[in-house]
């Protein structure tokens, strides 16, 4: 296999029809493995399927020494539902600094990664435990705003102005705040 070619192996369909057999599953996913394919992923809607049959199998699938070794393909016509609780940014989305950018993502408070996307992006993936441990922190602290949004978001608006404009000049890098204040005046976010 050429040093720079990934293959990629995708098992499973968007709309299932049949529960798939496991021991079919296995014996792609080992050959895959010999084979040296890059990554195989399998479709959620064909494990979501498979559980709605036998439950059991759920289980089996996370404890297969192979589990590790796939990625899963999210379900587009469940996800985020299914999976994961989606938070407006401080309850209204506005894309404050660079932060439209940034991706913090944690794993079991032991691994925690951290990117910038776009045109040039680079991250930083660590075990290091206080890294991962402020990361984790950050990500709380986020939902812990959202929910406080949800519940005094118009006091908190009535206090500090749009996207909390007032406070935010005081501590954002200059050049941040001028690009807050722009995007506070677009039409879109004046209504």
């Amino acid at each position: 296999m050429r040093a720079d070619f990934n293959v990629i192996y995708e098992f499973g369909r968007k709309n299932p029809t049949e529960a798939f057999s496991l021991e079919i599953l296995e014996k792609i996913i080992d050959s895959n493995i010999e084979a040296r394919v890059a990554h195989t992923t399998i479709e959620q809607s064909a494990i979501d399927h498979v559980a709605s049959e036998d439950p059991r199998l759920l289980t089996e699938i996370t404890q297969s020494a192979w589990f590790d070794k796939v990625f899963i393909k999210e379900n587009p016509y469940t996800f985020p539902k299914e999976h994961a609780k989606v938070y407006l940014h401080e309850g209204n989305g506005i894309p404050v600094g660079i932060a439209p950018t940034l991706i913090t993502i944690t794993r079991d408070f032991q691994e925690t990664l951290v990117a910038e996307v776009g045109a040039n992006s680079y991250g930083s993936y660590t075990k290091n435990r206080p890294i991962v441990n402020m990361a984790d922190s950050l990500i709380r602290h986020e939902i812990y705003f959202a929910e406080i949004f949800k519940e005094f978001g118009d006091q908190i608006h009535e206090k500090f102005g749009p996207a909390m404009f007032k406070l935010r000049q005081k501590y954002l890098p200059q050049p941040q705040v001028k690009a807050l204040k722009k995007l506070l005046q677009t039409e879109e976010l004046k209504a």
